[in-house]
């Protein structure tokens, strides 16, 4: 069995050398302000512009809204219970069917 030509991947590479990258092309990250408070394991939503951060590890309440035009973060009411991920609520015995509570 003949093994395949490197020779003919030469004109993808060329392109591929040839072709500029920027750092604001489509799918890039780019930096912004930062939120007013750490979280993780978060829900987003986004809605007219601007997205909704909720949700934490740690139980954090507090809403963060982030006006993507603007750039600005900005804080909302707080959710009457603290939002559990499904591993915590399941070491605490609760059911895994639901995230929030």
């Amino acid at each position: 069995m003949a093994r395949p030509s490197l020779l003919r991947f030469l004109p993808l590479a060329a392109l591929l050398a040839a072709t500029p990258t920027t750092a604001h092309e489509v799918g890039a990250w780019a930096g912004a302000s930062s939120a007013p408070a750490e979280r993780s394991e978060v829900a987003v939503a986004a809605l007219d512009g601007k997205a909704y951060v909720i949700g934490d590890y740690n139980g954090a309440t507090e809403l963060l809204i982030y006006d993507l035009a603007a750039d600005k973060w900005s804080k909302g009411a707080p959710s009457p219970t603290p939002s559990i991920t499904p591993w915590r609520r399941r070491w605490a015995g609760g059911s895994m069917c639901s995230a929030v509570t």
